[in-house]
């Protein structure tokens, strides 16, 4: 089943690029924005913010309403070439009640975790994201995920990559959308996931017990988010272990798959992309080959 919101390719980037940065979610280091910044530069990208991307208010970057401003903003910016996300943490979901998938404009989304609540805002509009580390993380990433992403921004050129298939045999293929399952989970029921049906759907954690994982997913389930996908990518599940004393017997991937395993489809497991320092960038809404033969992930353009 092909899904209506595929998108052909993401639009090139070119040095001189406008990207506007956000902070939807928690407070955003100085010191580490800063060198996402100069990254940015490094790349003769165009680095555009609000003086008060940098605000506090307790667990978020400031109000929401400082926080919907600034997103709103950032869309309405049609000569900006991306929106970049400078922090995870949590607040994204709260502002998807002010912005529709009719204001998501060419502007390609970066970011992760908490950002997954707004690519699923994009999944929705049919516009294409990057699954990739946040800006105030881009100056400790590896400089070699680090060439990656500017690789697949500025050539096109995206990694394939490399897992382990659980289940399933045989090729398929389908635009891939997804991101952190907690935030996903926890959007279930409320209007503003996307249609998976067809899709591959990419799932990654951090910081989740095994039967935590298990919760989100049989929520996925009970409220059909996940019936008719195509296959199921998973990527690194950072801490996601039980604590020392305190074991169950399985791990969380076992979990994961244990409770996949209903859907009757292709699941990958191992990739290289979420919480960890060395992880590789995704394009979302693309078309990507799942090869289960080959324990394989790639975009089906380049198949």
């Amino acid at each position: 089943m092909k899904h209506q919101t595929t998108v052909a390719a993401l639009p090139l980037f070119q040095p001189g690029d406008r990207i506007r940065l956000i902070a939807p979610s928690g407070p955003v280091p100085a010191e580490r924005f800063a060198q996402g910044v100069a990254c940015l530069r490094e790349w003769e990208l165009e680095p555009v913010y609000e003086p008060e991307i940098l605000s506090r208010e307790t667990y978020l970057a400031g109000s929401d309403a400082r926080r919907l401003a600034e997103l709103q903003a950032a869309l309405a910016d049609r000569d900006a070439r991306a929106i970049w996300g400078a922090r995870g943490g949590y607040g994204a979901a709260r502002l998807l009640s002010g912005v529709t998938p009719a204001q998501v404009g060419k502007q390609v989304l970066l970011g992760f975790s908490d950002l997954s609540a707004l690519h699923a805002l994009w999944h929705r509009a049919g516009r294409g994201s990057v699954h990739a580390c946040n800006l105030s993380g881009l100056g400790e990433w590896e400089a070699a995920d680090r060439l990656a992403l500017y690789e697949g921004l500025f050539r096109g050129s995206w990694p394939s990559l490399q897992g382990q298939t659980a289940l399933g045999r045989g090729c398929v293929q389908g635009p891939i959308m997804g991101g952190n399952l907690t935030v996903f989970a926890a959007l279930a029921g409320t209007g503003f996931l996307p249609d998976l049906r067809g899709a591959i759907v990419f799932l990654e954690d951090v910081a989740e017990r095994p039967y935590r994982l298990d919760r989100s997913l049989t929520q996925l389930l009970q409220t059909g988010v996940l019936q008719d996908v195509a296959a199921v990518a998973i990527g690194q599940l950072t801490k996601c272990e039980d604590p020392p004393g305190k074991e169950q017997g399985r791990s969380a991937l076992d979990v994961m798959v244990d409770v996949l395993a209903p859907l009757n489809v292709p699941i990958l497991t191992g990739l290289r992309i979420g919480h960890e320092r060395s992880a590789l960038p995704l394009p979302f809404g693309v078309d990507m080959v799942l090869d289960a033969d080959a324990g394989v992930l790639r975009c089906a353009a380049a198949a």
